[in-house]
């Protein structure tokens, strides 16, 4: 199936394989589990090292997460939530700034996010997923989470095992990236609708309600990008590679500032249509619902 594609060393080059009973593709020879551990462990801190402009492209994309949720579910104030890989806590920040003053719970194993966390108004905050309470929460929020997950069956079980009777999941992972994206970052797993509405429906108690790809048509992305990738994807793919961290840490924010004051969360919103998010992307969102016993 090819190789993996990624600008963090312990994901390059790695074995690409695809299961022939579910067809999942996953990373075929996966990092040790410390190395994982303590890549998740300083992720925002470092792989996503916080910057002007994407705090506002991901303010902007959880409006829009925000925007689906409400459209399926109605007002989200008599349900406790809890985001798992919160990060720095932008969807407490989004719900919040409609009003919203339910109870906002987190799970981030990144410690340098727990004060923005608070800040955004996560009442608790838990390194890992089993130390949340169990059917405690009427949604559960599962954003660019699962494909970084060696497990997620179990996974997937232990979440379903916190929902509260009739509660609800949220789970929103890239559509089989891949084939065209030239950097999928830590990805172990890749995912089309299909091998997704069927891992969750295979999770005793829960039911996919509804399931969608968002943003650019998959087969353009396919079809174009990749044999016509974006103008100097290449050369920053190499830049990456070959400039001392420091150099590029300085060009990057510097990059950074140009592009965030040319911008605004509205006119990124209308940039990315909400639900499309822009022109180079395609994701999958699910949303599941608890269904019998525990």
């Amino acid at each position: 199936m090819g190789r993996s594609r990624s600008l963090v060393p312990l994901f390059a080059d790695r074995q690409l394989a695809k299961c022939h009973a579910c067809r999942l593709v996953f990373v075929a020879d996966p990092p040790p589990a410390d190395a994982l551990a303590e890549l998740n462990a300083q992720y925002w801190a470092v792989a996503q090292a916080t910057s002007r402009y994407s705090d506002l492209m991901h303010t902007a994309q959880m409006r829009s997460r925000v925007d689906f949720l409400e459209q399926h579910l109605g007002a989200l104030d008599d349900r406790r939530i809890l985001d798992v890989g919160a990060g720095t806590g932008l969807l407490g920040r989004a719900l919040r700034a409609r009003g919203w003053r339910g109870v906002f719970q987190a799970v981030e194993s990144d410690p340098a996010c727990d004060r923005a966390l608070r800040k955004n108004g996560a009442a608790a905050v838990w390194r890992e997923l089993g130390e949340a309470p169990e059917q405690e929460f009427g949604l559960i929020v599962l954003s660019h989470v699962l494909e970084h997950i060696a497990s997620p069956r179990t996974f997937l079980a232990t979440v379903r095992a916190r929902l509260a009777p009739g509660g609800h999941v949220f789970i929103e992972v890239p559509n089989q990236d891949y084939l065209h994206k030239l950097d999928f970052g830590t990805h172990l797993l890749s995912f089309s609708p299909p091998v997704l509405a069927s891992m969750v429906n295979s999770i005793p108690g829960l039911a996919v309600i509804d399931i969608q790809s968002v943003g650019r048509p998959l087969e353009l992305l396919v079809g174009v990008d990749a044999a016509a990738p974006p103008r100097g994807a290449r050369t920053r793919r190499l830049a990456r590679r070959v400039v001392p961290e420091s150099v590029w840490r300085v060009a990057s924010d510097l990059a950074d500032r140009g592009r965030a004051a040319r911008v605004s969360v509205a006119s990124l919103e209308q940039e990315l249509q909400l639900s499309a998010y822009g022109p180079e992307r395609q994701w999958i969102r699910c949303l599941a619902r608890a269904v019998g016993p525990t």
